[in-house]
């Protein structure tokens, strides 16, 4: 399905646990592309632990694109001590 909608699958193999390798076709996995899309998703993450921000309580989107700002601040600020 993904395919068909033009999404390239990216999903390491986890190898834990198994003493030989799994049947069938190998999965494809790109390094470059798991890279850039970790790097997204544990921005998301970094977000998520602001409950404003998770819970949408701004009616206005000024409101909510400056929290937005406000967090990106805090994340950046927490991560160069």
């Amino acid at each position: 399905m993904l395919w068909n909608r033009g999404l390239k699958p990216n999903i390491a193999e986890n190898r834990r646990g198994r003493k030989k390798p799994k049947r069938g076709r190998r999965r494809l996995f790109d390094w470059e592309i798991y890279r850039e899309r970790y790097c997204n998703e544990r921005s998301f993450a970094w977000i998520d632990r602001f409950k404003a921000l998770l819970v949408r309580h701004e009616r206005k989107k000024e409101n909510f694109l400056a929290l937005h700002f406000l967090a990106f601040f805090l994340i950046n600020i927490r991560n160069s001590i």
